[in-house]
Formats: C-alpha cells, structure tokens, sequence
C-alpha cells in the first residue's frame, strides 16, 4: 500500500442535495434522469452511509475504501483508507460506477422500489465485507428506509421536473441567454469607460 495520506475534510450535502446531485451526476453520466425509485434508494443508502449527507468526507459518498493496489490520495479513520475525491460530484460519480459495476443487483432492485431486496443485495455482495450478522442487515435496512423517505419528496419533483425531454434544452438555452446577456452588458460597460 502506498497511498497518499491526506487530512479529513467535511464535505457535508442535506438530503435535498445528496438526492439532487446524485441524479445530475447519473444523467451527466448515462444521458437521462434516474427513476423516482432508483434516486430515492440511492440517496437512501447515501444518506445511511453518510449520516444523512452531514458526514461526506472529501468528496468520498458512500464511505468507498481504498483496494489493496491503489496509489492516490486516501483519508482514515477507524482503521480503515478512504478514497480523497476533488469533490462530491467526483466522488458519486466513482459511487455510481462501483455499484453498476460490482453491485449491479442493487441497482436493479433499487430500480423496483425494493429497498429490503437492495440491502440483502449489498449485504450478500459484500458492501459491508464477509462477516456481517443480522443485526447489522435489520439496522442498515431500518436506516436506509428512514433516508429513502427524506429523500422521497425530492426524489418525486426531480423525476417528475427533470425526466421531461423537453427541461434540458430549456435551461440550456436559459443559460446560453443570461451567458450571452452578461457578455452584452460587460462589452458595454468596457465601451462606455
């Protein structure tokens, strides 16, 4: 192990913004706003992992650990090496690949609203290591319900709002407008000095 030791920062997100960002990261990712389940099962396990968003460490959703070959930045705590992200947005696009990759069943589960089939499906893959007992599964599955009902509301409005095809080209072009508007009012400032 040679990682680069860095200090622990406090990133902290509320459950409104973990929700937010973790869809906008899927669609800058995969080209489309995730399900009202899917981001609401999600951010569930975020905000379990994470105390609710308050506890996000340099970026790092989900409280990813280092594997045994990795060389880059790393904080600790509990005995264990945490990946460093540049931020949170960063660190949930390393969170989204690692469960479509590794924890792929989650997701699926996840996709159905079935929070108790997504938990047993991290549990029976290994999210949590190899000894795990049922006490563990019963409060990781409690918590995971409390986060995903936090994050249901937001969950709701950002599939509703933001799964329209038409939103994108909307605030794109919203942008364009007010990058454009400022660019004509700072080339007259510059003319009328």
């Amino acid at each position: 192990m040679s990682f680069v030791v860095v200090s622990r920062e406090q990133t902290p997100l509320n459950m409104v913004e973990v929700t937010a960002r973790l869809a906008a990261v899927f669609r800058d990712m995969w080209g489309k706003v995730p399900s009202e389940n899917l981001m609401r099962v999600a951010a569930g396990i975020v905000g379990f992992e994470n105390g609710g968003g308050w506890s996000i460490w340099n970026g790092n959703v989900g409280n990813i650990t280092a594997p045994a070959w990795y060389t880059g930045r790393v904080w600790t705590a509990n005995g264990l090496y945490f990946l460093d992200f540049p931020s949170v947005e960063e660190g949930m696009r390393a969170w989204w690949v690692l469960m479509s990759s590794r924890y792929h069943d989650v997701l699926v589960d996840a996709e159905q609203g079935d929070i108790t089939a997504a938990i047993r499906d991290l549990f029976r893959l290994g999210y949590l290591g190899k000894d795990t007992t049922r006490k563990q599964l019963l409060d990781y599955t409690k918590g995971v319900y409390g986060y995903a009902s936090k994050a249901a509301y937001s969950a709701a409005v950002i599939a509703k709002e933001y799964g329209k095809p038409w939103v994108g080209p909307v605030v794109a072009g919203s942008a364009l407008l007010a990058l454009g508007a400022g660019g004509l009012y700072w080339h007259r400032q510059k003319r009328a000095a």
